[in-house]
């Protein structure tokens, strides 16, 4: 479920490159977006992923760890974002790179990680 969220919040950073023309707001967009995605995480197990994934409360809190911390890193560079990627108009593609990269390595790690502890 967490991976169709972020897959969500990419489509919608891609619709709100087209819609605004001032890139500042794709930041606080995707920023918010990623709160929400980490308070969703924080939901019960069987309710966030329906029992179609083999998982457990420690591969939840563990994720649900990382997500808090990625929010974190999210808004101390902001201002960095906004300095560095607006001008040369790079915003909504970096957050769309973070995501992806986030859903793909970090997922796939925890389930990776907890099999050896």
């Amino acid at each position: 479920m967490q991976n169709e969220i972020l897959a969500a919040i990419i489509l919608i950073i891609l619709v709100s490159e087209i819609l605004f023309d001032k890139k500042d707001k794709i930041i606080h967009i995707s920023i918010f977006l990623f709160l929400l995605h980490t308070v969703l995480g924080f939901r019960s197990r069987k309710e966030h992923y329906s029992e179609e994934y083999n998982t457990n409360l420690t591969i939840d809190m563990f994720k649900n760890i990382l997500n808090v911390g990625v929010l974190i890193i999210l808004f101390q560079s902001a201002g960095w974002v906004k300095e560095k990627m607006e001008d040369c108009n790079r915003v909504s593609e970096f957050f769309m790179l973070f995501f992806h990269l986030y859903s793909v390595c970090i997922f796939d790690f925890c389930g990776i990680f907890l099999c050896f502890i």
